[in-house]
């Protein structure tokens, strides 16, 4: 009678056991899936960060050609997209003037 207690407890600590290392197994791939997941969209967030650079870079051109060669279609695309500027006087024109 004491034995067959003690084959139950055995029984289920083993039970337990199996079943504990199965969640494990599942938890480790969902960590492995997110893992993947964050790294994706860090690279995302990076080159977004980088693109905008570059977007900006290009819009400081395309209104600076606009400005120096009064480009319309330049000014009205720009305008489409919610970029305004405005000119300012050239610093060295005024400082050649009083020369």
């Amino acid at each position: 009678m004491s034995k067959d207690w003690r084959f139950w407890v055995l029984m289920a600590i083993a039970v337990l056991t199996a079943g504990l290392t199965i969640q494990n197994l599942r938890l480790q791939s969902a960590q492995v899936d997110l893992s993947g997941q964050i790294g994706e969209r860090q690279n995302v967030i990076s080159q977004s960060v980088r693109l905008g650079q570059v977007n900006q870079g290009l819009i400081q051109v395309l209104a600076n050609v606009a400005a120096q060669t009064d480009d319309r279609e330049i000014q009205a695309m720009l305008g489409r997209h919610g970029i305004t500027y405005t000119l300012r006087a050239d610093s060295t024109q005024g400082a050649e003037d009083d020369n």
